[in-house]
């Protein structure tokens, strides 16, 4: 399996072998190779960065306030079908900049992650 993945040409390093671009060597005929590791570097990294913005653009961007609602996500296991997923609306009383806020349920007071909970449209 090892001489294989050695040997087998990767889209991603531009149709080289693994083994090529470590012994600067053809892995089938024994004839040198000169490859561009910086332009490789490069190409996988714009490829990454516009990966990522793809995936940012689906990302809703919402940032919380004092005194707003929010559901807090009940998490339920696969037992629990028929729980309700989210509870509240609760408000909230303070926003920490780690990505928690202080919400209060009640008497208490709760600190959660803001991907536990959801603005609640009012």
């Amino acid at each position: 399996m090892s001489r294989a993945c050695r040997c087998s040409a990767n889209t991603a390093l531009d149709g080289y072998s693994a083994g090529a671009l470590v012994f600067g060597r053809d892995m089938h005929l024994n004839i040198p190779i000169v490859v561009d590791i910086l332009a490789i570097t490069r190409r996988q990294q714009l490829q990454t960065d516009q990966r990522l913005a793809r995936e940012n653009r689906g990302r809703s961007h919402h940032e919380f306030e004092v005194g707003q609602l929010v559901y807090v996500n009940n998490h339920h296991t696969s037992s629990h079908k028929l729980k309700v997923a989210w509870k509240g609306p609760y408000p909230i009383l303070r926003v920490h900049t780690n990505g928690t806020v202080t919400i209060q349920r009640g008497q208490v007071h709760e600190r959660l992650s803001i991907r536990r909970i959801k603005f609640a449209r009012v």
